[in-house]
Parts: C-alpha cells; sequence; structure tokens
C-alpha cells in the first residue's frame, strides 16, 4: 500500500484529497561579498560620542547556517557587524578609544569574526576605519538686548 492508497482510505469515497509535495531549493552565493558602513556614531561609557567606519568581506563557510540565519545573509553579516561593533564601542570610555584605539580595534575585530561565525560566515579583511572621537562643543549664548532673563 503507498501513500495515495492510505490517503483515499483515510478519506472516504466523496472527498477529494489534495497532496502537495514541495521542494525548497535555494541558490546561495558563496563567493566573498563586500560591505561597508560609512560614518557611524555610537556614544561611548562615559557619554562622548565615538565615529567609526566599518569595511571587509563576508563569505558563507557553512551554508546550512546562513540559509537558516535570514534571507539574505551578507545584509544579516552587515547588521551583526554593525551591532557588535556598537556593542563593544559602548563599553569603552573616550580616553580608551583615544589612546588606545590599536587595542580597541584588534579587540573588535576579534569580537566579529566570532559572531560570523554564528552566521556561518568568515570576516576576511575587516578594517575599522576613523574611529575618533567628537570633541564637545560648547555653546555660549548671546543676549543682545542686555537684559538678564
Amino acid at each position: 500500500m503507498d501513500l495515495m492508497d492510505l490517503l483515499y482510505a483515510l478519506v472516504g469515497l466523496g472527498f477529494f484529497a489534495l497532496v502537495i509535495y514541495l521542494f525548497v531549493s535555494r541558490i546561495v552565493d558563496i563567493r566573498p561579498a563586500a560591505f561597508d558602513r560609512d560614518q557611524a556614531a555610537v556614544s561611548t561609557l562615559d557619554g562622548r560620542t565615538a565615529l567609526y567606519s566599518v569595511a571587509g568581506k563576508t563569505q558563507i563557510q557553512d551554508v546550512r547556517k546562513a540559509i537558516y540565519c535570514a534571507r539574505n545573509s551578507h545584509q544579516a553579516a552587515l547588521a551583526k557587524t554593525v551591532a557588535t561593533v556598537r556593542r563593544m564601542l559602548n563599553g569603552y570610555d573616550s580616553e580608551d578609544i583615544r589612546f588606545h584605539t590599536q587595542t580597541v580595534c584588534d579587540n573588535i575585530t576579534q569580537a566579529i569574526c566570532d559572531s560570523m561565525g554564528e552566521l556561518g560566515m568568515a570576516v576576511s579583511d575587516f578594517r575599522l576605519n576613523q574611529l575618533r572621537i567628537l570633541e564637545a562643543v560648547s555653546r555660549t549664548t548671546r543676549n543682545s538686548s542686555g537684559a538678564s532673563v
């Protein structure tokens, strides 16, 4: 007894059974894809603003993980990279970023390589460019009429 005979036996006379076989196939591009994000700002631990730019290439290593992580795995990689950079920079003081820039960049690069493994991808040629702290702008107000408010 095959599947169709079993369905006819279960459904009975007078009913129609519709069997849909769904085969899902996806084409996955495993070539390296470049990503970049220019001039993004993030708040540091002491409330200052840091500007950064990221660029690099991602390549799918585990196709199954990459398929199930998102519809577009390369956009997911960019989103995960930006989220990791923001999370890491939120944990540093502005003085650490200003005076220990290379150490901060190395820590962020290692965290991004680890987080891309969760998506089934590998990062190559990652660059954290233009990491700097914006200087606070002092505002002075002048009263043109000379009267105090």
